[in-house]
């Protein structure tokens, strides 16, 4: 899974299995050479802590990852990585707990701790190891616990790439004598054995029972027994008791490890408190093997993990890659290229650029005079637009309009004719004798070359129609209205705010 994230994010990866389960790192590795990854890319080098010296050593190598026992996580890798300067992932050993309260699903929950102290003969680091039971109801505790026992005993023994098969074998037989030999100190300890795996196993096929166990089940542990504390790596489970969940959480935590604990129960008050207390990198709530789906981190704390950064998920994308900041500043000279609009059809091909429609674009060209510079400011940061090309469009569209001498506005049901913001006044009415005789004049040209141009229905007020579900002829009138209507030059300056004089437009600092 690691070495996934490290090729994915650009690495080359060097993978050094166990020298005890070599084998399947092999044949990774002919799959990937097969997957036509190029050369180089993909790795394998077995060998035993010479090797792992080496790789250690060397200047070429950026990062080491690691799962394996605390002791050498912690006391090699971790710190070997830091006198050599390196980024490290150490993942180390476990105890897990899995805490049954009363309330919890029965039928549910005796399948999912099969699976999480059985499967793969209970090595993995998620395996479930203490069976901590909730609760001063005897009753309960009994009948939960011989569920338990009857449900291990009916475990099937055998070939593990049999379908039929649920549990195979341990590592080796000296991995097996090393459980036997927690089993026989738990006992010593004052354990009482459920169920003895120890005894001669029932095999399924003609296999010798050299490094087959059966599940054992081990009653009236006691946080302070070795059993408790230390992991087995192997199909042990533990059964404790606790009277009620604050104490549960206690001797969960009070453990050195913290993997992955879990809590069955149909409790959410129960469950809250559970994920928030109890320290542990991967907390279940009615989950007995504490996996997170790979876009999540697989987390771990105390004497469970070492470093920074956990593998899987965004951690794992940081630890396989290097992070800058770039900090800029240009100096361009050149100038935004001006858009000269003189046609209908030319704004229409504006406003297909900057992805909105042509009733939208005449809308805004159509704005007050002291928000318009805001306006084509917002307008243009919204569609990623240079400003002075929104600018210069505009105006452009401005001096067509005055050319024509109207624009129309919607407010509700009054569409009145009135001068585009910013636009100005023509140059022979400003200097012009009878200056306010000459402006009134000038909004009466404008309202009769507007009733005469509505006749002609460009698409433009096709799709105001449209938008305001009118009929054309309902926009004649309207329009009609409005210019039967039209107050003084006075007033309708004011009501329109039309400047004086246009408006330095707002631009990008």
């Amino acid at each position: 899974m690691v070495g996934t994230y490290a090729i994915a994010t650009g690495n080359c990866v060097v993978v050094k299995p166990s020298p005890e389960v070599p084998l399947s790192h092999m044949r990774l590795a002919e799959l990937v050479e097969e997957s036509g990854l190029p050369p180089g890319v993909w790795n394998v080098v077995n060998g035993d802590r010479d090797a792992v010296s080496a790789l250690l050593d060397s200047p070429a190598v950026s990062g080491i990852t690691f799962v394996g026992r605390t002791s050498t996580a912690r006391d090699v890798i971790c710190k070997r990585c830091g006198e050599t300067g390196k980024r490290v992932i150490a993942q180390g050993s476990a105890k897990n707990f899995m805490v049954i309260m009363p309330d919890c699903n029965v039928e549910k929950t005796i399948p999912a701790m099969m699976t999480s102290f059985f499967g793969n003969a209970g090595q993995r680091c998620l395996s479930g190891a203490n069976l901590l039971v909730v609760g001063n109801d005897d009753r309960f505790y009994h009948d939960f616990v011989e569920k338990i026992v009857a449900a291990a005993s009916n475990i099937v023994i055998g070939y593990g790439l049999d379908e039929s098969v649920q549990m195979g074998p341990v590592r080796d037989k000296d991995k097996k004598q090393r459980i036997l030999a927690d089993i026989n100190n738990a006992v010593a300890e004052g354990a009482k054995v459920l169920l003895d795996g120890r005894a001669k196993a029932k095999i399924k096929g003609d296999y010798p029972e050299t490094c087959f166990l059966g599940p054992t089940i081990l009653e009236n542990i006691k946080p302070n027994m070795r059993i408790c504390k230390e992991e087995v790596f192997g199909p042990v489970m533990g059964v404790m008791r606790a009277a009620d969940l604050d104490e549960a959480i206690e001797i969960c935590n009070a453990s050195r490890y913290g993997n992955g604990n879990a809590i069955f129960t149909s409790s959410g008050k129960s469950a809250r408190e559970f994920q928030y207390r109890a320290t542990s990198g991967n907390v279940g709530i009615n989950v007995g093997i504490v996996a997170p789906m790979a876009f999540f981190p697989f987390s771990g704390m105390k004497d469970s993990f070492f470093g920074i950064l956990h593998t899987q998920g965004q951690e794992a994308v940081r630890f396989f890659t290097e992070s800058k900041v770039v900090i800029q500043r240009g100096y361009s000279e050149r100038k935004a290229p001006a858009l000269k609009l003189h046609t209908a059809s030319e704004v229409i091909s504006l406003a297909r650029q900057l992805e909105t429609d042509t009733a939208a674009f005449y809308e805004l060209l159509g704005r007050s005079a002291p928000a318009g510079a805001d306006m084509l400011l917002g307008f243009a940061k919204e569609n990623r637009r240079n400003i002075a090309q929104v600018e210069r469009a505009y105006y452009s569209v401005i001096s067509d309009a005055i050319e024509v001498g109207f624009a129309f506005d919607i407010e509700e049901d009054d569409y009145s004719i009135r001068l585009p913001e910013n636009a100005g006044l023509p140059d022979s009415l400003k200097t012009a004798a009878g200056f306010e005789d000459k402006i009134e004049r000038f909004y009466s040209t404008a309202a009769t070359q507007g009733q005469s141009l509505l006749a002609d229905v460009p698409r433009v007020f096709k799709q105001i129609a449209q938008k305001h579900t009118l009929r054309i002829e309902q926009l004649r009138r309207m329009a009609h209205r409005s210019t039967e209507r039209l107050p003084g030059w006075r007033r309708l300056a004011l009501r329109l705010r039309v400047p004086s004089a246009s408006p330095t437009p707002s631009r990008v600092g």
